[in-house]
């Protein structure tokens, strides 16, 4: 049964891409199935080990291939390590703001060049995107074109506003109306869908 809120939906409790507390929830997800995974190669090893005394048997040889998908696990959890989700005071003060209105939250886009865009919030107007992000050693400039050529590509391009200090996105907020998800106009979704696309 889904646990409904404003915009976030909660299923069987999974947070999905675009809500509070996904990247938490990343986190320990990744954490258990890269523990699992471990524990999973050492048993094998050395329950082919034991049967065995060598080590040139099926048993590792399994052991050995389960560490391919644990190393991958281990290594999506090394980069969503670095990431934190903001304060929920915080979220519950942007949500008040957007009230129903089309908002996300704990979105990380990743650049080619291996960086990471941590968009904490897109609050989604009728033709702007407004993001924050915590992160202040961002080149806003570039990055806000960067975000703004997934929206050309898609044909819904818009304005984009990053910011990276959250008293002047709450006024932001403050100073713009949203309109209800319910209501708003199909491309306003496509844009928030473009935004959830290219974040991990």
């Amino acid at each position: 049964m889904a646990e409904y809120y404003t915009t976030t939906i909660k299923t069987k409790g999974r947070i999905t891409k675009g809500h509070f507390g996904y990247i938490r929830q990343q986190k320990m997800r990744l954490l258990i199935r890269t523990l699992i995974l471990a524990l999973g190669v050492a048993g094998l090893v050395i329950t082919g080990y034991v049967v065995t005394k060598t080590t040139k048997n099926l048993l590792s040889v399994a052991g050995i291939l389960t560490a391919v998908p644990m190393a991958m696990q281990a290594a999506s959890l090394i980069f969503y390590w670095k990431f934190k989700g903001r304060p929920e005071e915080e979220y519950e003060k942007v949500r008040q703001l957007v009230k129903n209105g089309v908002m996300d939250a704990e979105l990380i886009v990743a650049k080619r060049d291996g960086k990471a865009i941590p968009v904490n919030y897109a609050c989604f107007t009728e033709n702007e995107v407004l993001v924050f992000t915590g992160d202040t050693t961002l080149d806003i400039k570039e990055y806000t074109e960067y975000l703004h050529r997934f929206l050309r590509l898609s044909e819904v391009d818009c304005e984009i506003r990053l910011l990276n200090d959250i008293d002047k996105y709450l006024a932001s907020l403050r100073s713009r109306k949203f309109t209800d998800r319910d209501e708003i106009d199909e491309t306003v979704l496509k844009r928030e869908g473009v935004f959830r696309a290219i974040s991990m």
